[in-house]
């Protein structure tokens, strides 16, 4: 029977290594995985060569950290590297691999054969540079989970641990195929946010534009036929003069101070450091609040499901949810849920305990739990929350929009009306004269 050497990392976050003999590769990472140990590097020895030496070309290949394609699977390399930065994939090109990958298993393919025909078939974009760093690592004895860590921060932690519980169970195809179908979901729900928003951005920008043309154009050249009326404008009139005439008179500076308000909103909404600062923005603002709480509640049924059902413990399921929350608040609610789970609580208890989660969903995982079905109950929930969230985004998207056309129309019609007043009164005052 085949030998291997292996480098593995306990839950406690030892590092381990050692030989073990398995009749494959894949055998070897489900013994340690059934050890409690997470395989990094798994490669046969041959003859029967000691461990200390099978170890060493991981420690050799350090120098390798500049070079893209040279030697991606050392252990020490955090991310493979380029001249332009780490090989990052864009959402859909993600959702591409997952997906091409998984049809590659089913059809057959050997997971390295896989990797090889989609480096031939992506040759000419960075998702080829990936699939070459992954098969080249797996090659060497790396694993799986761990090569894409390698490869690219776009496999975030959650992608990572599915990948290595379906390499350590034999069920990787089918694995790849749910994360496809999840990381599609969230795709499609991001996308959808973003597409309600474009038309009420492009009214403000409109209006605006509009807005500006009668300060910086129109009120000027009405401003000079009232100067030659004897008959004073409205008060409303001579504040919209005063204002247009100041804007005028200083437009650089109020260019510059619009610049100034820009940078620091961008740089509000973009700096690391105020993560916290923007979070607490957002769950202080009532649509939005409300919005983020749904899509929260669905990404945390959604993972769940998606984890347990893939084979991972609940606990270790909700570590990794939390590790893919991104909002400091959320993360904090999954914190408690963790150690409520920690101390033998249900997760309908927990959840109930903590607060925060749709009651809804607190009812179907208890009956989830008191089935045994789970999983499948956490599904039809998802499912709900989904046409909810969908429900929700339609409502405020079609509250937003009359909104802010009603804003909109109030700004520039005042403006309007303002000026069609002192035509009016000038035009009377030469006829009566």
């Amino acid at each position: 029977m085949p030998t291997f050497t292996y480098e593995a990392v306990a839950r406690s976050g030892a590092a381990s290594r050692g030989t073990l003999d398995a009749p494959s590769r894949a055998a070897a990472v489900r013994q340690l995985t059934q050890q409690g140990l997470t395989a990094k590097r798994v490669k046969e020895t041959a003859g029967g060569a000691k461990p200390a030496k099978a170890a060493k070309p991981a420690k050799k290949a350090k120098p390798a950290r500049g070079n893209s394609a040279a030697k991606p699977s050392a252990a020490a390399e955090p991310v493979a590297v380029t001249a332009d930065g780490p090989l990052e994939l864009k959402i859909d090109q993600l959702i591409v691999f997952t997906e091409d990958l998984a049809d590659f298993l089913v059809a057959g393919l050997t997971l390295e054969q896989a990797l090889s025909s989609m480096e031939k078939q992506h040759a000419s974009t960075s998702l080829g540079g990936v699939c070459k760093i992954i098969r080249e690592a797996i090659t060497e004895g790396t694993s799986f989970g761990h090569a894409l860590t390698l490869a690219s921060p776009s496999f975030d932690e959650l992608y990572c641990s599915l990948a290595t519980a379906g390499e350590a169970s034999g069920a990787l195809a089918p694995i790849l195929t749910r994360q496809a179908e999840y990381l599609t979901t969230m795709r499609d729900m991001k996308r959808k946010v973003t597409s309600a928003l474009i038309y009420p951005a492009f009214l403000v920008f409109a209006g605006i534009l509009v807005a500006g043309l009668m300060i910086f154009y129109l009120l000027p050249e009405i401003s000079s036929l009232i100067e030659d009326s004897e008959k004073p404008p409205p008060f409303a009139t001579r504040m919209l003069m005063g204002f247009s005439d100041f804007c005028v008179q200083n437009w650089m500076w109020m260019a510059g101070a619009g610049a100034l308000v820009i940078a620091a909103v961008v740089y509000f909404f973009r700096a690391p450091g105020l993560k916290d600062q923007r979070d607490e923005v957002y769950l202080k603002t009532p649509l939005i609040s409300k919005l983020l709480w749904a899509e929260f509640n669905l990404l945390f049924t959604e993972t769940i499901a998606n984890l347990i059902g893939n084979g991972l413990p609940l606990l270790r399921a909700t570590e990794l949810t939390r590790n893919a929350t991104t909002n400091v608040y959320f993360r904090g609610q999954l914190d408690e849920v963790i150690e409520y789970l920690a101390d033998g609580a249900a997760l309908s208890s927990a959840m109930r305990a903590v607060g925060g989660f749709s009651p809804a969903l607190i009812d179907v995982a208890a009956v989830g739990e008191r089935t045994g079905s789970l999983e499948k109950a956490l599904r039809n929930a998802a499912r709900r929350l989904r046409r909810d969230l969908e429900v929700l985004l339609e409502r405020i998207t079609s509250l937003i929009q009359p909104v802010i056309i009603t804003a909109m129309a109030l700004l520039v019609g005042s403006v309007v009306y303002m000026m069609i007043t002192a035509i009016f009164d000038v035009v009377t005052a030469v006829t009566t004269g």
